[in-house]
């Protein structure tokens, strides 16, 4: 088709017009990209960063968020980083903070000074301290997640009020397992240490953990917790309530002693499953309540109520196979079962 002659300055008026500029502005050419400390403002630990001295490897000492660049191994005797200011974050980016050894028992892994507030550790290895693998029992607002601490002579993890602990692993360390003051530890796994696998002060959540072979207690509590859907084996004494606390949802096998213990007054301890232990469920304390259990070859005592004013759903005892709603007590929606 052909385009009258009027017509095409006209087009090529309008094309011209809408182009932008081929000159480019007066001045110097300059950056628009964001520097890596604008993309990420982190620091990277080191000597010339968070310089250390005889009793530490590094000193945090200002808030901001910090990260190793590569494993590292603390003097004999060493704290492997001292954080002595509220607001700081710890990534260990993958990395394991290791320890030479020594003699005493204050070389923590992370050593977090009383006084400061607001600390979160994650993602990497704390391994062969002679102290705590975390030490942060009087920080409050600590958050410690992904965290792998193995081999430390104490305590594997501890953390203050109102505290979460989450998606670690302790192992093979010489006394708790975790330590909290008040707060929730969730999906941990927790393994060969002597004293506590997970013990909460008060009003805590012990959630979806695995615990074996931990001892004298695999969860205990004093106050006003919710312990639920944990597993725990191969520990003298399973769970240990104290006072207001729900027992629910867990799975206990293979103790020595005592599946649920419990101390205190005003717990519920409801739809448990306890098995191979000395005693099932035992209520040392009064006014409690307990219902919807299973028991199953608890030797000695599968149900041991001991307290006064304790409230229970009938024990309902059957073995072999067959129809539960055929015994006596079998149909009850509370019942208590033994086998």
């Amino acid at each position: 088709m052909r385009i009258p002659a009027a017509i095409v300055p006209v087009l090529l008026v309008t094309g011209s017009s809408l182009a932008g500029p081929l000159s480019p502005p007066a001045g110097p050419v300059t950056p628009t990209y964001k520097t890596l400390q604008e993309v990420e403002p982190r620091i990277a630990i080191g000597q010339g960063t968070t310089p250390g001295d005889a009793t530490t490897l590094f000193r945090i000492t200002v808030p901001g968020s910090y990260y190793l660049t590569s494993s590292v191994t603390a003097a004999p005797d060493q704290i492997g980083i001292s954080i002595d200011t509220s607001d700081v974050t710890v990534d260990l980016n993958g990395f394991t903070l290791g320890s030479a050894g020594g003699v005493g028992s204050g070389n923590h892994g992370i050593g977090v000074a009383g006084i400061v507030d607001r600390v979160e550790v994650r993602n990497g290895t704390i391994s062969g301290f002679r102290g705590d693998g975390v030490s942060a029992f009087n920080t409050d607002r600590t958050v410690v997640t992904r965290v792998l601490v193995e081999s430390c002579t104490r305590t594997g993890i501890e953390a203050g009020d109102s505290s979460l602990v989450t998606d670690c692993v302790v192992r093979a360390c010489g006394f708790n397992g975790i330590l909290i003051r008040r707060g929730i530890v969730d999906r941990c796994i927790i393994e060969d240490v002597p004293n506590h696998g997970v013990s909460a002060t008060r009003e805590s959540r012990i959630s979806n953990c695995v615990i074996e072979d931990a001892g004298p207690a695999g969860i205990t509590t004093s106050k006003g917790s919710i312990i639920v859907g944990n597993s725990v084996t191969q520990t003298p004494t399973a769970i240990v309530a104290g006072d207001d606390c729900l027992v629910t949802g867990n799975v206990v096998a293979e103790g020595v002693s005592t599946g649920i213990r419990v101390n205190g007054a005003g717990n519920r301890v409801d739809q448990n499953h306890v098995s191979a232990n000395s005693r099932g469920v035992w209520l040392l304390g009064d006014n409690n309540v307990m219902v919807r259990n299973t028991s199953a070859a608890s030797a000695t005592f599968p149900y041991d109520v001991a307290g006064a004013n304790n409230l229970f759903g009938p024990i309902v005892v059957f073995g072999g196979t067959g129809d539960l709603s055929t015994l006596a007590g079998g149909g009850n929606p509370w019942a208590n079962m033994q086998h």
